[in-house]
């Protein structure tokens, strides 16, 4: 009310002329203010703070820093003044021992990684790890985890020239998580996956041989999971 004169003070021609030019004024004034997840001087501040962090080791994953295989990816990424990696693994092999009944009840259900090696395994280091776990009650799976890889991009455009990156080199599961703040592309893909129960309450639930094929299909897939992820790299560069 205190912009728009009231109509009393001015014919009808003049009162909707008026009104015409501010609402013009607005719709320019919008237009003119990127939303968050567009403006490059907001992303550039929380780029900097996200490589802060890194360069003392610390990333937002659950190990806390980047994984031997996929460094040099992630830093060259980081290169790009339009991309910034907040979250990756570069795969894993893993023995995972789930929380007992009696562990989780009242609250959720967790457990604990028994053993965990970004690269292949023998059947002796598995038999070694779940023979250490003898006493543990509850479930343990053996795991072959494929590469996932979060990066925070500058605009939209920007994410789905990096999404189109990604599917290119076989990550075709990859997504945009478009925010208010961020705009996020998942490079991830559910081929290479292996999640298979091997023991309960320290009793082994398949024969040695059995378990040692296992492993060899764990070991394979992984094998193809870095093969696309330095089909990725390539990609990039």
């Amino acid at each position: 009310s205190r912009i728009i004169p009231s109509a009393q003070c001015m014919n009808v021609f003049e009162f909707s002329r008026y009104v015409f030019v501010a609402m013009l004024l607005q719709a320019h004034l919008f237009e003119s203010s990127p939303p968050e997840q567009n403006n490059p001087v907001r992303f550039t501040q929380r780029k900097g703070a996200l490589l802060e962090a890194l360069s003392c080791g610390v990333d937002k994953s659950k190990k806390g820093s980047f994984d031997a295989p996929i460094a040099d990816m992630l830093s060259h990424i980081n290169m790009n003044p339009s991309f910034v990696t907040t979250s990756s693994c570069s795969g894993r092999i893993a023995l995972f021992a789930e929380s007992s009944k009696e562990e989780s009840k009242g609250r959720a259900k967790g457990g604990k990684w028994i053993l965990c090696v970004h690269g292949s395994v023998t059947l002796d280091d598995v038999m070694d790890a779940l023979d250490n776990e003898k006493d543990c009650k509850g479930m343990v799976y053996l795991k072959s985890e494929p590469f996932i890889l979060h990066v925070q991009c500058r605009t939209l455009e920007d994410a789905s020239a990096f999404l189109e990156a990604a599917k290119e080199a076989g990550f075709r599961e990859s997504g945009i998580s478009p925010g208010k703040r961020n705009t996020i592309v998942g490079v991830r893909t559910s081929s290479m996956k292996l999640d298979v129960p091997v023991m309960r309450d320290g009793q082994l639930l398949v024969p040695r041989d059995y378990l040692a094929l296992l492993v060899d299909l764990a070991n394979d897939k992984f094998a193809r999971n870095r093969e696309r992820t330095d089909a990725l790299y390539r990609v990039l560069l």
